[in-house]
């Protein structure tokens, strides 16, 4: 953390951690999203650290993403293209974390979105007749802040299923099948050095 983003307070370690502590107290819909670097985070002794700040901030949610390359190509940056994961790679590591470290029983791969290399960890709470719930029902929840009961709504008054090209299982990997798109040469063949 202290290498890459560079904090300005001295107590910035402290401070995340208060932040995790106080994001388990929260009633409404909570998300680590995690920033996925290869040689950096992705590794075996990366899990248990991993492991301590999810059993202490117990979020709804797990985001884990690939580093998008919009780092500097100077001398000075630490990053390259050598760090940005692969997508095979993202989603077995999303696996690992759900069976090795999250013990396979509190959360589990939910959603995936290969275009902006995505994966969506859920707790098991939001798996609801067989069927992943991640989605947000905004009009239930405009309700909730329209009639003044958003102090005491939870997650699941607003949930809608996740569509089905969402899901880990489908090739779309992500990808509204009701939308175009539209992929540059240039980007085609960076997207295969990722795959």
């Amino acid at each position: 953390m202290k290498t890459l983003d560079r904090p300005i307070f001295p107590d910035y370690w402290e401070r995340f951690n208060l932040s995790v502590d106080i994001m388990r107290t929260k009633k409404c819909r909570t998300v680590f999203r995690l920033t996925m670097i290869e040689g950096f985070n992705m590794g075996e002794e990366n899990l248990p650290e991993y492991k301590d700040i999810f059993d202490r901030g117990q979020p709804n949610f797990v985001e884990i993403k690939r580093l998008t390359p919009a780092f500097s190509a100077s001398a000075r940056s630490v990053l390259g293209i050598k760090n940005v994961p692969k997508w095979e790679d993202m989603k077995a590591y999303a696996e690992r974390l759900c069976k090795v470290i999250l013990d396979g029983e509190t959360y589990s791969v939910a959603s995936v979105h290969e275009h902006s290399g995505c994966v969506l960890l859920a707790h098991k709470r939001f798996i609801i007749g067989g069927i992943v719930h991640t989605w947000i029902n905004y009009d239930k929840f405009d309700a909730h802040v329209e009639g003044g009961t958003l102090s005491s709504m939870t997650p699941e008054d607003y949930l809608l299923p996740t569509p089905p090209w969402a899901l880990p299982s489908s090739p779309s990997e992500g990808f509204d099948p009701t939308q175009e798109r539209h992929v540059t040469p240039k980007k085609k063949k960076y997207l295969e050095t990722l795959r």
